[in-house]
């Protein structure tokens, strides 16, 4: 078999003698065969099916090209094949095989005048250039990150004839309106040859790299083979949100709020554990402890108590990962990061520690050849023990917490800076717009007007624009009832003077009605005046976050020098720093490696220019 040229393989030999052979459409195949004794002639006729009943043997994808049906037409007329025999061997002429199954029946005489057994059904079934497969391991399919992380996967692509190229491709989104172009772009993480079918490649994706600011990016792997006209096949993609510190520290937060919520449960297991070993403590003397019933109760309570341990030190892990992210943040103060440390070490010492010893006291208590007396008092230590776990635990919670408050009144600061900057956008948007650009710096476009009647006399990119403006005022105006109300309770638990002061100064400005009164000035087109009133509260919300921003960093917050603070705080302060300058060192080796990709895959482009299609 030939392969078509665009492949540039060299031909390939098959043993057919099943009568069944699947070869790539637009190969040139000759048969060859070898018989027991001399032939004296040999007859072949070559008849084209109808594709109704496509079965292909070729390696399948995924990803493959839908098959679309061919149009209906008059098959060709089946023809004689030409057959040379030389003694007991034989050889066809070149068989074109095109888009269609062929169908060639074999007869053959001897020189002594016998015919062969039988007919010799040979089918050679037409079988297209399956489309690569790319996929990307190693990675969620959806994950939050700094735009200073680094995330590492591989990359796999396989095809059934041969790979020309492996790489990955991106396209971001902004979540809100901007002025700024989302991320569009590729990487050649490596080269093929038409021999190898497989491709795979560990890739390092930095945004900060790459110059990619937060947004909401689809990341996906590549690509191509050797079919001429074929786009680059693109893999599922996953999606990876770029976000700003006060973006990371919320979504912190509410991981936070889930794995306090899962301490919460495990601390009431606990009592009921607890409860359930009073119960047998107090209902049964120690003879009756030794009976049956309490031996089964009492390794019931055992595995119970197993089950609550494990769940700690899930809980600690989790508690870990968590820390380490938080770490990473630096607008998160080492107040909170204290905390966050105490209530990670309570939870590893619980769940490896404290609770194994209450089991291990519960096991004791059914040991058969303990004395009565011993069976009690193992129960009754066990007990002891549990409470003393039990308190841990609710000292734990408290812990969490107040870190979890000091999460909450930092997230204000954060929330009040992303409402200025939405604020900001849509004012810089407007000014935009009114100096001829349209979205993404568009420049053929009709300047907007202050103040237009009618949408009709709107450029559409810029009508475009203002019902997204519109759209996202109405969010952040949403996002600031949202904050009004979150200060009010915050106040209310914790009493701080700041957050009432904050929450009066809101209320008096009476920010939300204008926020509203600002979204039906977009509604109406009043570009001028909208403008001027976004940057107007984009800059009195950045003074309220100043504000709060100064409180905190009054108190000691976000980690920085001073004299003050007991020695333990000092010798936390000084492991958080030297921690943060690790994992800055660790960021650093990681984008270093990344840039050296991106620098291997302008070579790879440079000695192997491709040109590449859009992605579709």
């Amino acid at each position: 078999v030939e392969l078509p040229n665009y492949l540039q393989l060299e031909p390939r030999l098959y043993d057919i003698r099943s009568g069944s052979l699947t070869a790539l459409a637009g190969s040139k195949v000759t048969l060859t065969g070898s018989f027991s004794r001399a032939l004296a002639e040999s007859s072949a006729t070559v008849t084209t099916l109808p594709m109704e009943e496509e079965v292909f043997d070729m390696p399948s994808s995924d990803f493959r090209e839908e098959q679309a049906a061919p149009p209906a037409s008059k098959l060709p007329e089946p023809y004689p094949l030409t057959l040379n025999i030389s003694d007991d061997r034989l050889q066809s002429s070149v068989i074109d095989l095109g888009d269609h199954h062929l169908e060639i029946p074999l007869t053959w005489k001897d020189v002594k005048g016998l015919d062969g057994p039988a007919t010799f059904q040979l089918t050679i079934r037409s079988a297209k250039d399956q489309a690569p497969l790319s996929y990307l391991q190693g990675v969620e399919r959806q994950i939050a990150i700094l735009a200073g992380e680094t995330i590492e996967f591989e990359v796999v692509g396989e095809d059934d004839f041969g790979l020309k190229e492996l790489g990955l491709i991106w396209q971001g989104e902004f979540t809100k309106p901007s002025a700024e172009e989302p991320a569009k772009g590729s990487l050649v993480l490596k080269t093929g040859s038409p021999e190898i079918t497989r491709l795979n490649e560990v890739a390092l994706f930095s945004p900060q790299t790459h110059e990619i600011k937060p947004q909401r990016l689809a990341l996906a792997a590549y690509t191509m083979d050797y079919l001429p006209g074929r786009d680059r096949v693109i893999s599922e993609p996953i999606v990876i949100y770029i976000l700003t510190p006060d973006e990371h520290a919320q979504m912190l937060k509410k991981r936070f709020d889930r794995l306090i919520s899962e301490l919460e449960d495990a601390a009431r297991r606990e009592q009921n554990n607890l409860d359930a070993n009073r119960r047998l403590d107090q209902q049964n003397n120690p003879e009756e402890l030794q009976k049956e019933d309490a031996r089964k109760e009492l390794a019931q309570q055992e595995a119970a108590e197993d089950q609550n341990a494990e769940k700690l030190k899930e809980l600690a892990k989790k508690m870990e990962e968590l820390f380490k992210d938080a770490a990473r943040n630096e607008s998160i103060d080492k107040d909170t990061m204290k905390k966050l440390s105490e209530t990670m070490q309570n939870l590893k010492e619980l769940g490896e520690q404290d609770l194994p010893e209450v089991e291990r006291k519960l096991q004791e208590s059914q040991n058969e050849k303990s004395t009565a007396e011993k069976s009690k008092k193992d129960l009754q230590q066990a007990i002891e023990k549990q409470k003393e776990a039990l308190k841990k635990m609710q000292e734990t919670i408290e812990k969490a917490n107040d870190a979890n408050d000091n999460f909450e009144a930092s997230t204000f600061v954060n929330r009040l800076k992303r409402a200025a900057s939405d604020e900001g956008g849509i004012s810089s948007s407007l000014i935009d717009a009114m100096q001829g650009r349209g979205p993404q710096n568009q420049k053929a476009v009709t300047p907007l007007l202050g103040s237009i009647p009618s949408s009709d006399q709107i450029d559409p990119a810029h009508e475009r624009l203002i019902k997204d403006l519109g759209a996202q005022q109405k969010s952040t105006t949403s996002d600031i009832r949202w904050i009004q109300e979150d200060l009010g309770r915050f106040y209310t638990r914790t009493q701080k003077e700041i957050h009432q002061e904050l929450f009066d100064a809101m209320k008096e400005s009476q920010i939300d009605l204008e926020l509203e009164a600002l979204q039906r000035r977009l509604e109406a087109n009043q570009a001028f005046l909208s403008a001027i009133e976004a940057k107007k509260w984009s800059e009195q919300l950045s003074k309220w976050a100043k504000k709060l921003e100064g409180d905190k960093s009054g108190g000691g917050g976000g980690g920085g020098g001073g004299g003050g603070g007991s020695p333990a705080e000092k010798d936390f302060e000084f492991m958080l720093k030297v921690m943060r300058m690790v994992q800055k060192e660790q960021d650093i080796r990681a984008r270093t490696r990344s840039l050296e990709q991106l620098m291997r895959s302008v070579e790879l482009r440079k000695a192997t220019p491709i040109e590449l299609p859009e992605a579709k």
